[in-house]
């Protein structure tokens, strides 16, 4: 697995085996590397894909977590958002019930 990472994304060694362990966790019978990535499994080729930070999670007041990332490529993956809005920004607050979202219109002579 190690020839997999790229060279410098891993802090040094640590110096003992109970923190070489912490950085992995054994899923389906398979040791993985805890990278702070979060990953989205496509069961049809087997292939994982990286879609966002576990660091940029956020948790909202009822309990769910959310992944700012992946609503605002849900967003943007629309046709129609695309062609009206330039940019989007999603937050939340621990006390909060809900996300928001900052959108950037797009000017009417845009040809991004």
């Amino acid at each position: 697995l190690a020839y997999l990472v790229r060279v410098g994304y891993l802090p040094p060694p640590p110096s003992d085996a109970a923190a070489t362990a912490a950085k992995f966790v054994t899923f389906g019978g398979e040791r993985w590397m805890r990278t702070g990535d979060v990953g989205e499994l496509d069961t049809a080729t087997g292939r994982v894909r990286v879609v966002g930070r576990c660091t940029s999670l956020f948790k909202l007041a009822h309990g769910v977590w959310v992944s700012p990332e992946a609503v605002e490529a849900a967003l943007l993956a629309d046709d129609d958002v695309r062609r009206h809005v330039r940019h989007v920004f999603v937050f939340g607050r621990a006390h909060d019930h809900h996300v928001s979202v900052v959108v950037v219109p797009r000017d009417s002579g845009d040809g991004d």
